[in-house]
């Protein structure tokens, strides 16, 4: 007799169903192998243990891949009778490893300290000095590092001189584990040039560093600033290293101050200027830009009014000028934008960081570039004043004209983008300044009013004393003929420049 039934899956396009039935209080499985491998998967994943030991009973599954990765997994969380039940089966190869992981790493991972004590105590058990330092890289999820260490089966890993565990151990601020490691006679806490106090000093942990530099082994201070500066997040430390009798800190005093800048810590940056490990004249222009990053605007007026620094083009300084601009930090960006140097001129950098600011629409970004006197308009202004005429700024057109660097340059195709929108106040603009000649190629622009329908524009030119409808026998006025625009013919009709003759001459 059937009691009840738990759909536990979706249906296939085979019309197949996932289900489990209790029939005569005995629980059965019927399902297709396919779906049960999903099934199965999934309850790894849900840490359905009940599920998990179903299936795996059940024999439905026959591929030992699927159980022996379902057996790694499950290692991080099932208790100890359902590991004697996996152990127990031919099946489960518990060497098996996914990439990187092993049964010691999931065991490691597991809040029932008995798991990994089980798994570490089944004979042929293969252990590798990877297992050790991948569960020291992931401290914050496995939970029974020390014991781990201190496991006999640890130490002929650690006998072998291997420094991993240690440095992996400092850098992820395991004290209780540095701590044992130092006290074991075949690791050295100085290996590969002291990297473990150097990655501790990272972490913040006072503790920590204390420990390792109170060892006779370790000295960190031989020509690396590393300690120093992996250590900007920590003002506590940076005393205590500071007043270690081998250290000087002055050898590495910039790479310090830029740290703790890009690490915000405030209190150490005030300690640096205090302390006059570094003083406002001499910070440089690294220290410059890293303070804008951060937003420290206070004291970076105060540094550029008492140094005398400038930037220099390279791709490290324009990355951080860009990265303020990407990142709405519009205040210090204009600060740092007189200090730009001749190494920026023929970069075009200048002229591209404008030009984007114009497609922003960020007007105020734009001016600070223009400003700016080694900006060169050059091939740039058809461009530019594109984009100008397109969002409709005269006022702007106004001070590009104005720029030194200004040189009238295909101003036929600015004048075709003039009539596109119709933007008769730039054109009044442009056809003012004296250094542009709107007669260019035989009245090219003059033709294109006329064959654009564009009266408006053709009255404008006419008025312009450098223009003379007669050129190339009157082709404007034949154009506008041909294309029966009569209101653009009337334009001409009207003009002291055109002999009424004319137009008997032309057949109108």
């Amino acid at each position: 007799m059937i009691y009840g039934a738990v759909i536990y899956g979706r249906m296939y396009s085979d019309t197949k169903w996932i289900f489990t039935q209790y029939l005569n209080t005995e629980f059965q499985i019927i399902l297709e192998a396919a779906a049960a491998t999903e099934l199965y998967l999934q309850a790894v994943h849900e840490m359905n243990t009940t599920l998990i030991q179903t299936i795996f009973q059940s024999n439905i599954i026959q591929d030992i891949s699927t159980h022996n990765q379902v057996f790694l997994k499950s290692c991080s969380f099932i208790d100890l009778d359902l590991l004697e039940l996996f152990l127990d089966d031919e099946r489960i190869d518990f060497n098996f490893r996914m990439g990187q992981n092993s049964v010691v790493s999931f065991a490691a991972d597991n809040p029932r300290k008995e798991i990994l004590e089980r798994i570490m105590k089944e004979d042929g058990l293969e252990i590798r000095i990877g297992d050790l330092t991948l569960i020291l890289e992931l401290n914050i999820k496995h939970q029974h590092v020390l014991e781990l260490l201190q496991h006999n089966r640890m130490q002929p890993f650690l006998n072998e001189n291997n420094d991993m565990p240690i440095i992996v151990a400092s850098r992820t601020g395991q004290y209780a584990a540095v701590k044992y490691l130092i006290g074991q006679e075949s690791v050295n806490p100085a290996a590969q040039n002291n990297l473990a106090v150097i990655e501790a000093a990272a972490t913040g942990n006072f503790d920590l560093v204390q420990l390792l530099v109170n060892d006779d082994r370790v000295n960190p201070y031989d020509q690396d600033s590393r300690i120093f500066t992996n250590c900007a997040n920590s003002l506590r430390i940076f005393r205590y290293l500071r007043n270690d009798h081998r250290a000087n800190v002055f050898l590495h005093r910039n790479e310090i101050l830029t740290n703790a800048i890009l690490k915000s810590n405030t209190e150490l940056i005030d300690y640096i200027i205090d302390e006059k490990i570094l003083t406002l004249e001499e910070f440089n222009s690294t220290h410059l830009l890293a303070l804008a990053i951060r937003n420290y605007q206070e004291l970076l007026k105060n540094v550029i009014e008492k140094s005398q620094l400038s930037i220099s083009y390279s791709q490290n300084n324009v990355n951080y000028l860009e990265f303020l601009y990407r990142n709405g930090q519009h205040g210090p960006l204009k600060l740092l934008s007189p200090l730009l140097d001749q190494s920026f001129e023929g970069t075009s950098w200048l002229e591209t960081q404008s030009i984007l600011a114009l497609t922003d629409e960020n007007y105020q970004i734009f001016e600070m570039y223009l400003s700016n006197k080694y900006y060169n308009l050059s091939s740039f202004i058809t461009t530019i004043l594109k984009l100008l005429i397109t969002q409709d700024k005269p006022e702007l057109v106004a001070k590009v004209l104005d720029h030194k660097s200004f040189k009238p340059t295909k101003f036929i195709e600015v004048f075709k983008h003039l009539m596109r929108t119709d933007n008769l106040e730039i054109a009044k603009m442009l056809l003012k300044d004296k250094r542009i000649d709107p007669s260019h190629k035989g009245n090219a622009i003059l033709k294109r009013a006329c064959s654009k329908r564009k009266p408006e524009f053709v009255k404008l030119l006419l008025n312009h004393k450098k223009v003379d409808p007669s050129d190339n026998d009157y082709e404007a006025i034949r154009i506008a003929a041909q294309n029966g625009f009569e209101d653009v013919l009337d334009v001409f009709r009207n003009s002291k420049k055109v002999d009424p003759k004319v137009f008997d001459k032309i057949n109108l």
